[in-house]
C-alpha cells in the first residue's frame, strides 16, 4: 500500500494528492479515517489535494481554494462556499 510506504520513513509532511480519486464510497471514508487517525496519532501534517468537495470538511482544519494559482478563499472547512465550484480545493 502507498500510504504504509510513505509513514514508514516518519514524514513531518505527506501530500496526498487526489488520494480519494475513482474509489467508492466506502474506501474513501476508510482512507480518510485512517488519514485523520495518522494526523493525530503520528503528529503528521497532510497537505490533502483534491477536486472533490465533498471530502473537504472530513479531512482538513484549514482550507486553501486556489484560481490559477491564485488564493481566492482561505480558512476552516466549515466556512468554506460552495460558490467556488471550478476553484480547486487544497486542504491542510
Amino acid at each position: 500500500m502507498p500510504l504504509a510506504r510513505a509513514i514508514i520513513v516518519e514524514p513531518d509532511v505527506l501530500l496526498c494528492d487526489e488520494v480519494t480519486l475513482a474509489l467508492d464510497v466506502s474506501v474513501q471514508a476508510n482512507v480518510l479515517e485512517t488519514l485523520v487517525r495518522l494526523v493525530k496519532e503520528c503528529n503528521l501534517a497532510v497537505l490533502f489535494a483534491t477536486h472533490d468537495l465533498g471530502v473537504v470538511p472530513a479531512i482538513g482544519d484549514r482550507v486553501v481554494v486556489l484560481k490559477r494559482g491564485s488564493i481566492v478563499e482561505e480558512g476552516p472547512p466549515e466556512t468554506y462556499s460552495l460558490r467556488h465550484r471550478t476553484h480547486i480545493p487544497a486542504s491542510f
